[in-house]
């Protein structure tokens, strides 16, 4: 198979820019085929027929783990990529890229089957990211803990979560790496931008990269890990995700809106702004003197307070909580009603 593509494979980590590089390779599909590479999505699916296997679905990667035939799978797997590859080959295609961040930790199987396509003489280029141990244990209990429960049960603390949950990089790496001593790791601490890192390391010219999984600010994170609470078994992201759009409390950037205390003056501002002024001020108190009345003063600006208590917050909220719920009163005695007197 010397004529086959490389096979770029991005194998994670998971919580290091992944969702950002996979957005943006499959919005620039045109662009990376003009440049004869292909990207194969997280289990292939931008490389197959929809409905041709069942561990090959768009937006459903865990089908590929959860199947309850592996052998058949993973052989099914293993023969559509090396017939797929030998393909692309003899169309000019000088590279695909396999991107999905669940191959570094969960290698038991996929890591057999990019070996055997390895034995067969295509040239895998493994590539993982890295970011210092703290800010990825973070990130990956609020994932995996808070916005995803994938457990029993109330909310689990971190301290509860982690013990049994999550692990260091060393056993993973090290098992690619027996396999791969070519595998590339590199400092997503260290990198701007992690997607277009990857492009230039594939070669690829640069595009506009895609942003993913804004962080949600802790607000939105505690009324994610309240609404997850109420249920007693697993609860997929997308529960609360439906609830916040239409709640209008999701991350978006074109409605990000500063703290009340950022927004008001300071004295400070308004001092600033008074000193440049000055010339109008004396042309208005001119005017002013001239007909008698009192002139505009020119003095140290007040200090009103700018911050909204903790208090003024929460009656605001209750205010609003009442009043909904006197409408949704008021909606169900109209609907009683209603189905009264189609009844009668």
């Amino acid at each position: 198979m010397s004529d086959t593509p490389e096979l770029l494979l991005h194998i994670g980590a998971g919580k290091t820019g992944s969702t950002s590089i996979q957005f943006t390779l499959r919005h620039n599909a045109k662009a990376l085929i003009a440049q004869d590479c292909r990207y194969a999505g997280l289990m292939l699916e931008q490389l197959t027929q929809e409905g041709q296997f069942d561990w090959s679905v768009n937006r459903a990667p865990q089908k590929y783990f959860r199947t309850k035939e592996p052998e058949r799978v993973d052989d099914e797997v293993y023969t559509f990529m090396r017939d797929k590859l030998e393909q692309l080959g003899r169309k000019g295609y000088r590279q695909v890229i396999w991107s999905n961040e669940a191959f570094l930790t969960r290698h038991g199987r996929i890591i057999h089957i990019i070996k055997r396509l390895a034995d067969d003489g295509v040239a895998v280029r493994p590539v993982c990211y890295v970011r210092r141990h703290d800010k990825w244990a973070r990130s990956v209990y609020v994932q995996n803990a808070i916005k995803f429960k994938p457990y029993r049960g109330r909310i689990k603390s971190f301290d509860e979560w982690a013990p049994d949950s999550i692990t260091g990089y060393s056993e993973s790496l090290a098992r690619w790496a027996r396999l791969f001593p070519n595998i590339e790791t590199y400092n997503f601490d260290a990198i701007d931008d992690v997607a277009a890192h990857f492009f230039e390391l594939a070669g690829l010219e640069p595009v506009p990269t895609i942003r993913a999984n804004v962080a949600p600010s802790n607000a939105v994170l505690a009324a994610w890990a309240v609404f997850n609470n109420k249920f007693a078994g697993q609860v997929m992201p997308t529960e609360f995700l439906d609830t916040g759009r239409r709640l209008g409390i999701m991350p978006n950037e074109d409605r990000s809106c500063l703290p009340i205390e950022d927004l008001l003056p300071s004295v400070e501002q308004l001092q600033k702004f008074q000193d440049s002024q000055a010339d109008d001020l004396e042309y208005v108190n001119t005017l002013l003197t001239e007909r008698g009345e009192p002139a505009l003063e020119f003095h140290q600006p007040e200090d009103k307070p700018r911050k909204a208590s903790d208090w003024e917050m929460n009656r605001l909220l209750l205010q609003m909580i009442y009043a909904l719920q006197e409408q949704v009163v008021e909606l169900e005695e109209k609907l009683d009603r209603v189905s009264a007197e189609e009844n009668e």
